[in-house]
């Protein structure tokens, strides 16, 4: 699984993507370790970066997540996120989750003016807010809490949300067999019953055919009662048991193969 911690500059994404890595014991990167030195330059200068200078950088960060979503390993990473359009180019997989880190631009810029050594300031966080779009689908958590707080819950609701997703995701399955089976149901019975009719009348042409062989087989009416009441008692105790079977079978096999 990949758990991408996002948010705007200043609202904790480091320091909760490694403590939830180090609880987890899963691998941490933080995602502006992967913007060219340009970019950098670029915020250092209070220029907020357009969506055609992110786009490289976005497209390294899916390349680390695919590659790891690829090998089965585990990472946290610390990425802003900010547009709908970045988290889709993000979201390689099912195996992609979202922790969204909250709050309100006072409590931010408070904290970065306590911040040193950081290329960030209250003019991006501003455009960081402005190019914001909050996501639908993601753990929310206030960042008024502590970090600790907030990554002793983190992994319960990201379980949680990956149950409600696996709980549709089987519910649908379940309606997609069900709608299969019962149009192959529907598409099979005319020839079914054809074969049925022809089977029928198949017995038919053997009764006529015993009939016009009474004669030459000196059959006299008692042998030929017999004969007849051991058929159609036959055909009661053997061939109608015989279609049940038929019918469980043929929904079975509708059912394997949807």
């Amino acid at each position: 699984m990949i758990i991408v911690v996002m948010g705007v500059t200043g609202a904790g994404k480091t320091a909760v993507g490694r403590l939830l890595a180090e609880e987890l014991r899963w691998e941490f990167a933080d995602g502006d370790d992967f913007h060219p030195a340009a970019n950098v330059e670029r915020m250092r200068r209070g220029a907020p970066l357009s969506d055609d200078v992110r786009r490289p950088w976005l497209e390294t960060l899916r390349e680390e997540i695919s590659q790891r979503d690829a090998e089965g390993r585990n990472l946290v990473l610390a990425c802003s996120a900010l547009k709908k359009n970045y988290r889709t180019i993000l979201a390689v997989s099912e195996a992609v989750k979202f922790v969204y880190l909250k709050g309100e631009p006072a409590q931010i810029a408070e904290r970065l003016r306590m911040r040193r050594g950081h290329f960030a300031d209250e003019k991006i966080l501003a455009a960081q807010f402005a190019d914001l779009e909050e996501p639908e689908n993601a753990v929310v958590a206030d960042i008024a809490a502590t970090p600790q707080e907030i990554v002793s819950q983190t992994p319960k609701e990201i379980r949680d949300i990956t149950n409600r997703g696996d709980c549709l995701t089987r519910e649908l399955d379940r309606n997609l067999e069900s709608a299969v089976v019962s149009r192959l149901m529907w598409r099979l019975m005319p020839f079914l019953f054809l074969l049925y009719i022809v089977a029928y009348l198949d017995r038919i042409n053997v009764s006529f055919a015993i009939l016009q062989m009474r004669e030459p087989l000196h059959l006299i009416d008692r042998v030929y009662g017999r004969a007849a009441g051991i058929f159609f008692a036959g055909y009661f105790f053997f061939q109608v048991p015989s279609n049940m079977v038929l019918e469980k079978s043929w929904s079975a096999a509708l059912e394997f193969a949807a």
